[in-house]
């Protein structure tokens, strides 16, 4: 009889267990619960994730990481998803994964084969660091996935970025991070977005910094808008002290941290005699500093191509000018700290720039001192101009940035440290896009075009065009085929050239002639034309009601100018009057012009934009602006026969 009730007692008790299990991860039990809001435009939920950081000195800590999340459809799936690195710097202590499915039963524990290795196989890229993918094949949604890990972190002028929500479509129903530093290793941090700040606690000459988020769910979405994971809540942490493969570093200031980039790559600026002389020969005969760099930066170009190179250190210490030179490659800091040791042979000096680089121009926290730099640019100060040199590209044209690195902080490594500065910003002026064509219309509504339209500035990177004009002819072709805004057209002949500008601005022209089907409608007597041929504003806006943000335009600002000249067969003229229009607005302005004579209409457009923040409360205007513009943008003018 005791064995029979100790037998129940142990049955109840594990069936007890099963349920906590169930609760815990069964989707009923979060639509059951205060977070059931949470599901609300989510493909994932993460329901726990404990992230500890443990500090055992200034050069190595370990990681230790607790993710439960729930994936709600295939959308969700690459939270599902873990991936670690292992290298020299990180270490895989652990890992461990187990499945549910939608009710919290156990499905599956991670396997060997469950686990991915990925080692790196471009062409560009030397890299001694492998990636484990750890992921289940699963697919009847919604189910659960729950991980742990351990890390062995070596490179510890990085601390762990508590940014619990990783993705605009990802809600949190519990997230924390906890440092545990030495005391006499401070820990540095900021606070974003944070409903709780944070808890310390010492003891045992340790110092323990916890954050901790609950119940955030998917943020709405508003059309230009700042990103997503500005408005969420998350904490930048960072070392004061650090050590790195026996490099030691401060990051209290932003001079401290170019001091210790002085002191990883110093004395790796020594060229061979040799080729000292030959860049001394080189620009021997010029007497204008400006032109000397341009020459060096064109035979760099010349001489070097781009292999990411990632070892250890060498993901921040750059190779030595001597091994590019013997070479011929090398990343972004080799091929910047080359190009500064060709400089310095002829007495120019220059500065190793730490930058952020992306085309979305979301800029480094310049108030939060820390390695937050992913690229490395050659500034150049001489007394007629500041020279900038992207010295990653065999194509890019001197002293031109683009959108990679344009407009945002960047941190000169100077003899005496590390110093802020803003890269340049190219405006309306500078990114100019002019095009002209002559419009042959015949009575049946086919017409002859012959085109010419040239890009400057940022405006050479409209879709992908700069990485075309140096292609096949084969290659161009299929692009045009693909970027003019035209319908059932055939290309006669075509050009794409890159041409040069004395004001520093690349510039790219593109010429072609074509026949287009049916340029006009014809019904009876008439013909519907609409006289803005290839640059039409695609869409309105949709209103917002309550909106939330500000108003944020990333996109460079730029002007275009269109003219069009048609020829319309003589026995048509225009019915009623064709309307021209003029809006101006705090984000740009725009004008259309025409001149109407027998057989011929010349229509003239002019855009300018502008980028910026913008209160909110402008949205009703920026709607306006936009709507009346794709309005005038696909308005028609009608010509009727004389006969």
């Amino acid at each position: 009889m005791k064995r029979k009730l100790i037998l129940v007692a142990l049955f109840f008790n594990a069936l007890l267990s099963l349920l906590a299990q169930n609760n815990n991860y069964s989707i009923h039990s979060l639509r059951n619960s205060v977070s059931a809001f949470l599901l609300e435009n989510a493909d994932a939920i993460i329901r726990n994730e404990e992230t500890q950081f443990i500090i055992q000195d200034k050069g190595q800590g370990i990681i230790k990481v607790k993710y439960v999340c729930t994936i709600l459809n295939k959308d969700g799936d690459d939270e599902g998803v873990i991936t670690l690195s292992q290298g020299k710097l990180e270490k895989i202590q652990s890992l461990e994964g187990k499945l549910y499915d939608a009710d919290g039963n156990l499905v599956a524990k991670l396997k060997k084969s469950d686990i991915e290795n990925v080692g790196y196989q471009a062409s560009y890229e030397v890299n001694d660091n492998k990636t484990r993918v750890a992921k289940f094949s699963y697919a009847k949604y919604p189910y659960t996935v729950a991980f742990e890990y351990e890390l062995l972190h070596k490179n510890m002028m990085f601390y762990p970025t508590f940014k619990p929500q990783g993705n605009s479509k990802l809600a949190v129903e519990s997230a924390s991070l906890e440092i545990i530093a030495p005391k006499n290793l401070p820990v540095r941090y900021k606070e974003n977005n944070m409903p709780q700040k944070v808890r310390i606690m010492s003891e045992n000459n340790k110092t323990s910094y916890f954050w901790k988020v609950e119940n955030i769910n998917v943020p709405k979405k508003e059309s230009f808008s700042m990103p997503w994971y500005t408005k969420t809540p998350h904490v930048l942490t960072a070392p004061t002290e650090f050590e790195v493969e026996g490099y030691e570093g401060k990051l209290s200031t932003w001079k401290d941290f170019g001091y210790f980039n002085n002191v990883l790559n110093k004395d790796r600026d020594v060229l061979p005699e040799q080729i000292q002389k030959y860049i001394q020969k080189m620009v021997a005969n010029e007497t204008d500093e400006y032109t000397k760099v341009k020459k060096i930066y064109e035979y760099m170009q010349s001489k070097t191509r781009y292999v990411s190179i990632q070892l250890g250190i060498g993901g921040w210490q750059t190779l030595p000018a001597e091994f590019v030179d013997n070479k011929g490659y090398g990343d972004c800091k080799a091929l910047s700290n080359y190009t500064k040791s060709l400089l310095k042979t002829v007495g120019i000096n220059s500065h190793y720039t730490l930058i952020r680089a992306g085309e979305n121009r979301m800029s480094i926290d310049k108030d939060f001192v820390s390695s937050q730099f992913n690229h490395v640019i050659l500034c150049v100060p001489t007394k007629k101009d500041t020279i900038w040199l992207e010295c990653t590209s065999q194509r890019q044209p001197f002293n031109f940035l683009g959108s990679f690195t344009d407009d945002r902080h960047a941190l000169l490594i100077t003899e005496d440290g590390g110093k802020l500065v803003k890269t340049p910003n190219y405006t309306q002026k500078e990114n100019i896009q002019t095009t002209s064509a002559k419009i042959k219309i015949k009575e049946e509504g086919e017409a002859e075009v012959s085109m010419n339209i040239s890009r400057r500035g940022l405006q050479t990177e409209n879709n992908g065009i700069d990485h075309v004009f140096h292609q096949s002819e084969e290659i161009q072709k299929k692009w045009l085929y693909e970027n003019l805004e035209l319908s059932d057209f055939e290309l006669i002949n075509f050009s794409i050239k890159e041409a040069k500008d004395e004001n520093k601005m690349p510039i790219i022209n593109q010429s072609a002639n074509l026949k287009i089907k049916k340029l006009v409608a014809k019904t009876g007597k008439r013909l519907f034309l609409t006289p803005n041929l290839m640059n039409k504003r695609q869409s309105n806006i949709e209103k917002q009601e309550g909106r939330i943000t500000d108003i944020y335009i990333d996109k460079y600002e730029y002007t275009d100018i269109d003219t069009l000249q048609y020829e319309i067969p003589e026995v048509y003229y225009v019915e009623g009057v064709a309307q021209e229009h003029h809006f101006t607005s705090v984000f740009g302005e725009y004008e259309t012009k025409l001149k109407i004579e027998k057989g011929k209409l010349t229509y003239i457009r002019k855009l300018s934009m502008k980028k910026g923040t913008y209160p909110k409360e402008k949205y009703k205007e920026l709607i306006e602006f936009y709507n009346n513009i794709y309005k005038a943008d696909n308005a028609k003018i009608v010509f009727v026969k004389s006969t």
